[in-house]
Parts: structure tokens; sequence; C-alpha cells
């Protein structure tokens, strides 16, 4: 993926049902290696995408760098601080994890944020499908 540039782009997995988001919260919460940073008190009475909080997780034994998670009414958002820590290993891992969570809903899809620069879609979406390919093929 593109250098950072300073950018915290969100990852986002939309399509996701109300019981599909709890599970994928417990998923996400039983791969931490401490306990979660909130940002935001979370709870069904809090304002719809301020349930946020910072982890650091470990998936198929590899230490993430730390992501941020909100929970929104359809949608799991990860954000990530673009860098040189995210090895291949590393954005493995976490597509590991997005094709996990993704599977949980049958309507669920993965996008990076329309927001992101196009450089950046683009080098996102050929990283997920060749991903994906590869995947389909183990």
């Amino acid at each position: 993926m593109p250098a950072y540039d300073g950018s915290l782009p969100e990852i986002r997995i939309e399509g996701m049902t109300q019981g599909g988001i709890v599970h994928a919260l417990r998923l996400v919460t039983s791969l931490s290696l401490d306990k979660p940073k909130y940002a935001h008190p979370l709870g069904a009475s809090a304002p719809e995408g301020t349930n946020h909080f910072v982890v650091r997780l470990q998936v198929d034994g590899v230490e993430l760098p730390e992501l941020g998670v909100a929970a929104f009414k359809d949608a799991l958002v990860f954000d990530y601080r673009m860098g040189p820590e995210w090895t291949d290993d590393r954005v493995r891992s976490l597509f590991h994890l997005l094709r996990q969570i993704s599977k949980i809903d049958a309507g669920a899809y993965v996008e990076i944020e329309t927001e992101a620069s196009p450089r950046l879609r683009r080098a996102f979406q050929k990283a997920w499908m060749q991903f994906l390919t590869e995947a389909e093929t183990v």
C-alpha cells in the first residue's frame, strides 16, 4: 500500500446486521493483546459511530499495530495509521481478520473509505482482491 502520508484511513465492513456487529466486536476483543483503550463510551445509548476504541490485536500469531475500531448501525470500521510497521505479514493478517468478519453476515463487504485518495483506494482494492484470490486457492 502507499507510503505513510499522515492520514488515518478507514477500512469499512459494510452491510452488517446488528447481531453481526456484536459478533465481530466479540471476535476483535478476543484477539486483543491488552485491554482496549476506549476513546468514547460504549453502549446502546451512545450516538452512532461513537462506539470507538483503540486496540492492539494478534491475528494468526502476528501482532498488528494499533487499530481504531468503531461500530455503526450497519458497519464495523477500522482505522489504522499508515506506515512502515505494516509489513506484508501484518497486512495479510489484517486481511484474514477482515475476511473472517465479512463472512459473519452474507451481505457484508469490505472497502476503504470513499474519502481516501484514488491512489490509496486502487492500492487497497488491488491488495484485497489479490488476497481473496490467493485465499480461495488455499
